[in-house]
């Protein structure tokens, strides 16, 4: 099997998701898998970093936002990310546009009470609210830009109508996720790999 690397530029998800053996629980010995941990919102000095080191054949970079950092300025949010896509690829790297995973409904009364506020009182979105919308508008991205997108809330959400996070994924805290949702996404990453790298 040829080599190809990945590198994975989040936060949470990613640490906890033990990538670089996901080679070997893949059954894909010729996968490298770097992470590069980066907890806030901008990721302009990890994909500054890559872009300085040059591109290499056959290297994916995948960005990715925890739920955590919103919600916020989400105008600013996009024209960042969108500009984070044009830096890569101006550096010759192949950017994956991979979605957040969304909150679970109930994070909590401490949580419930802040996004209640927000939500209602000072008529703001909801965190859950904005990681929807900034999900859809990150696939009209992928679309637009034809990149290929690696859709963590699609398999991690309730349903196609309740987009929060499954319970049965949510690690208790109703941010982080849980170890049966990272077989879910070690197998969701396979047949991304299958579709964009078949044979490698």
């Amino acid at each position: 099997m040829s080599r190809s690397r990945l590198v994975y530029i989040e936060a949470s998800t990613g640490r906890r998701w033990d990538l670089p053996a996901l080679g070997e629980r893949l059954s894909r010995p010729g996968l490298e898998v770097e992470f590069r941990p980066i907890y806030g919102f901008d990721k302009s000095a990890a994909v500054q970093a890559l872009c300085e080191e040059g591109a290499e054949a056959l290297a994916l970079v995948f960005l990715q936002e925890c739920s955590v950092y919103f919600p916020g300025d989400r105008s600013a949010y996009q024209w960042a990310y969108a500009g984070w896509i044009d830096q890569l690829l101006a550096a010759g790297w192949k950017p994956v546009v991979v979605t957040t995973v969304p909150p679970a409904a109930n994070m909590g009364a401490w949580q419930n009470l802040k996004n209640f506020v927000k939500a209602r009182l000072l008529r703001r979105e909801s965190q859950y609210e904005q990681v929807v919308a900034f999900n859809q508008w990150l696939r009209s991205l992928a679309s637009q830009r034809q990149l290929p997108l690696l859709d963590l809330e699609r398999v991690l959400r309730l349903s196609d109508h309740d987009r929060h996070l499954s319970p049965r994924f949510d690690s208790g805290d109703g941010i982080h996720v849980n170890a049966a949702a990272y077989a879910v996404l070690d197998s969701t990453m396979g047949e991304f790999l299958d579709r964009l790298l078949p044979g490698r």
